[in-house]
């Protein structure tokens, strides 16, 4: 049996193993790239990665002047509800640290929690439909949580990113086609990359728009609490607590048609008694509801400038009661 190799078939596998290295390549490099759009480039993480940059400075710089203060932690129906500027102007220390809520509820606690210093006060303000559902962390998510470098922390961030892979991390850099063909569907008809402005964002952390849209809203519906989202929130309570840092619930406002505000109040009022369960809940009369339709911007929960300013100076009493007698706050 003749077993020399011929000179065409070596060949043959060279341009084979060639090949494959050349393939290889091109996808790392490739993927690098995507990473590289994901984490600088994406106008949306661009945006919230400022956002955050100028809230942590804000709370670094009421930590350096020995200012005990209240942390917002939720999505955006707490980045557009609350004016900590107002807050802290009246004597109650304050900074806003509501992102997006489409990053998930790990996402937004780690980043709100990062801000956090002893003897510090959390309100979670988290979208009721977030804690419908277990503590999530979307791509969105992951790419934040990098861009700001808030996942190398070592502090009570890190409360709410336990259990974590890296692989996870990894997929999450890929902008994906959904996004890609958005992006490029806004450069060819000339709209802005992004829907908000570096400019309305507030000291203090609140953002406000200037842009308007109808606003959708919900059916009545029984919204509850996931037992595992309410485990969650209980267990990272108990920790802040021991860490000589209070928490309460504020659940954020969102439009509801007057006509059916009191059959969501009382839905409302179930969801906060359920919830009170795992945490303290604000006695808040709102309890979620405004009906007035002229205080929403964009989203069913983002209010305008205005109507941010009348929330915030209605909760300085509330908020006033809870600081001098957390435990003691009456809740649902």
């Amino acid at each position: 049996m003749n077993l020399s190799t011929s000179p065409s078939s070596y060949q043959d596998g060279k341009t084979g193993r060639g090949g494959m290295l050349l393939l290889l390549t091109s996808l790392v490099i490739s993927y690098l790239l995507a990473a590289y759009y994901s984490l600088w480039i994406n106008p949306e993480v661009r945006f919230w990665k400022e956002a955050y940059k100028r809230k942590i400075a804000w709370s670094r710089k009421l930590t350096a002047e020995g200012r005990q203060k209240l942390v917002f932690i939720g999505g955006s129906g707490t980045a557009f509800q609350i004016d900590a500027g107002i807050l802290t102007r009246a004597s109650i220390p304050a900074v806003n640290m509501g992102m997006h809520a489409g990053m998930g509820s790990r996402a937004t606690a780690a980043l709100g929690l990062s801000a956090l210093a002893k003897g510090d006060t959390v309100i979670w303000a988290f979208e009721p439909d977030r804690l419908t559902k277990t503590p999530e962390l979307e791509p969105l998510g992951y790419q934040i949580l990098l861009a700001t470098g808030v996942i190398l922390g070592k502090g009570p961030e890190q409360l709410a990113l336990e259990n974590l892979h890296m692989l996870d991390f990894l997929a999450a850099l890929r902008p994906g086609l959904d996004h890609s063909a958005v992006m490029l569907a806004k450069v060819a008809l000339k709209h802005p990359l992004y829907r908000y402005k570096e400019e309305f964002i507030r000291p203090g952390g609140a953002i406000t728009t200037d842009e308007l849209r109808s606003i959708p809203y919900s059916q009545v519906h029984k919204t509850i609490p996931d037992s595992t989202t309410l485990a969650w929130i209980s267990s990272m309570s108990r920790k802040l607590y021991q860490l000589d840092c209070n928490s309460a619930y504020l659940m954020p406002l969102t439009y509801s048609p007057p006509e059916n505000a009191a059959a969501i109040l009382m839905e409302n009022r179930l969801f906060l008694k359920q919830l009170s369960a795992g945490t303290s809940v604000l006695s808040d009369p709102m309890m979620g509801v405004e009906t007035n339709l002229q205080s929403f911007a964009d989203t069913p929960m983002h209010l305008r400038a205005e109507s941010m300013e009348k929330r915030t100076r209605d909760l300085i009493p509330i908020l006033l009661l809870f600081r001098k007698s957390p435990k003691d706050t009456p809740g649902y």
